[in-house]
């Protein structure tokens, strides 16, 4: 329980940067516009991050369960390569167009939350969960810090953007490095017929699409909202967006710290006990956050901080994509990533089918396409980890 108290401290506390320093940026510079440009490259980047990921953090959980730490070499290696190869593309981008920043900066975010998932799943399966929660908690201060005061400096908000953006790979990177130091020849060497590519993709891709149908999807409605409705209503929609995030932090923090239980535990009436457990642990979190903003938000911010159908509305989207999350794990545990893309399609068609037949007349219609697709991806969750129970119970894990 200690472990689990100390983990989610600092994990909240990692989070609770995360989603305070894009608001701090706002609040603090008066500046919309830089804000706006901020929120429209964090969402491109969730479309980049498992395209340049190619499915490492879902792969390495698997292979664990197979390899033990033996399997993570070759992992070390293969995300220095990748972060070769985003650089690669981000350099030439960088210096071509203007128009392009906002992508470049996108793809600087996600080395970031790559580098950072990476060694946090390491650290999850070799019982090291602090260590690199410390590190993304001092790259946020310090990157907030830099970007408040580029502004104050006077300089160009992209060149804010970009010390903002900049810092936190570079200090995962060094992080790495410290931690791992391939030779250069085998840095420079990738060997397309080894196996385990093939095998890694073919596990990933799924899981990538996933990622792309669903949470990469929800977070281009807010490109959608500032296109379709102005600046005004995509700020109260992201605003939002980043309140539901405490939601969030409880899922992270219970399926982070029970993840390598879940991939190799053969006691299943724990796993539906806890199941239950984190249930009411989301739902409690939600209404309390709405209780508390109900009666101080109108202290704090009254413009933004309101109890409407927009944000419960949010609230119940986010709600039902954790519950569906959950389940993540499992599939990886039983060698069916297939069956993810099934949800997200899903998820996805869902949406569609809202578009055609309800229509996007506002941001709240945005997020309710949002709540209805969660629905019917939960519902196909649940259908599918009790149809193919048998296989959970069969998988050969480490123990």
């Amino acid at each position: 329980m200690k472990k689990l108290f100390n983990y989610s401290f600092f994990l909240f506390l990692d989070k609770g940067l995360a989603f305070i320093l894009p608001l701090s940026i706002l609040y603090l510079t008066k500046d919309e516009g830089l804000y706006v440009n901020l929120e429209a490259a964090l969402a491109f980047s969730i479309i980049l991050i498992p395209l340049l990921d190619m499915g490492i953090k879902y792969y390495v959980g698997y292979m664990y369960t197979r390899k033990g730490n033996d399997c993570f070499e070759q992992f070390d290696l293969l995300s220095l390569q990748l972060l070769i190869v985003s650089l690669i593309i981000a350099v030439p981008l960088y210096f071509y167009s203007d128009f392009l920043f906002i992508y470049v900066m996108a793809i600087l975010r996600t080395l970031h939350i790559n580098l950072f998932q990476y060694v946090q799943i390491k650290g999850r399966l070799t019982e090291k969960l602090i260590t690199p929660l410390i590190i993304s908690i001092i790259a946020s201060v310090i990157s907030i810090l830099l970007a408040i005061g580029l502004f104050y400096l006077g300089v160009s908000n992209n060149t804010v953007l970009l010390g903002y953006f900049i810092l936190p790979p570079s200090i995962f990177l060094l992080y790495h490095l410290s931690q791992y130091k391939p030779a250069s020849s085998k840095l420079l060497r990738v060997n397309f017929r080894d196996p385990f590519y093939y095998s890694m993709l073919k596990f990933s891709i799924p899981v990538i699409m996933n990622s792309l149908l669903v949470v990469g999807f929800a977070n281009l409605t807010k490109i959608y909202v500032l296109n379709s409705f102005g600046q005004t209503e995509m700020v109260k929609y992201s605003f939002d967006f980043r309140v539901a995030m405490g939601i969030q932090l409880i899922h992270m923090a219970i399926v982070g710290y029970l993840t390598k239980f879940f991939l190799i535990s053969h006691d299943f009436v724990k796993m539906i006990k806890i199941y239950f457990y984190y249930i009411g642990s989301l739902v409690g979190c939600a209404v309390l956050t709405l209780i508390l903003i109900h009666f101080f938000g109108a202290l704090i911010d009254p413009k933004l901080l309101v109890v409407d159908s927009l944000i419960l509305i949010i609230f119940g989207y986010v709600i039902l994509w954790c519950f569906s999350a959950f389940f993540d794990v499992l599939y990886m545990r039983m060698n069916k990533t297939s069956l993810v893309l099934i949800n997200s399609t899903v998820f996805f068609s869902s949406y569609v089918l809202f578009y055609f037949f309800h229509g996007i007349a506002s941001s709240v219609d945005a997020a309710l396409g949002l709540l209805c697709s969660a629905g019917m991806m939960l519902a196909s969750n649940i259908f599918l980890i009790f149809y193919n129970f048998k296989y959970l119970k069969v998988s050969e894990v480490n123990d």
